[in-house]
């Protein structure tokens, strides 16, 4: 299972009609696995946090659907994350690299 769908796997049995979740995934493999998983309750979101154009049409998305259905936003939850290289992209002056 990837990470994405573990996060979602926990969700306590109690959601119900009332509960609207946005899963973000970012393939769509991931989304499928989600609505199949827990039907209606779950709306997958198609995002990677790197591209701004897919944040911009998530956020779009979220927006015309809480129109949609009369809802309000009451929480947010981000555990994606970015890794950023600890190691330099400019060379010493030896040609070498530091870590």
């Amino acid at each position: 299972m990837h990470a994405e769908l573990a996060a979602a796997a926990t969700f306590p049995p109690s959601l119900d009609e009332r509960t609207q979740v946005f899963a973000g995934v970012r393939r769509l493999q991931d989304a499928d696995e989600l609505v199949r998983q827990f039907g209606d309750l779950i709306r997958p979101v198609i995002i990677d946090v790197t591209n701004d154009d897919t944040i911009a049409a998530a956020v779009e998305q979220v927006r015309a659907t809480l129109k949609q259905t009369d809802r309000q936003v009451c929480a947010a939850c981000n555990s994606a994350r970015q890794v950023q290289s600890t190691q330099s992209t400019q060379p010493n002056d030896d040609g070498s690299y530091s870590a």
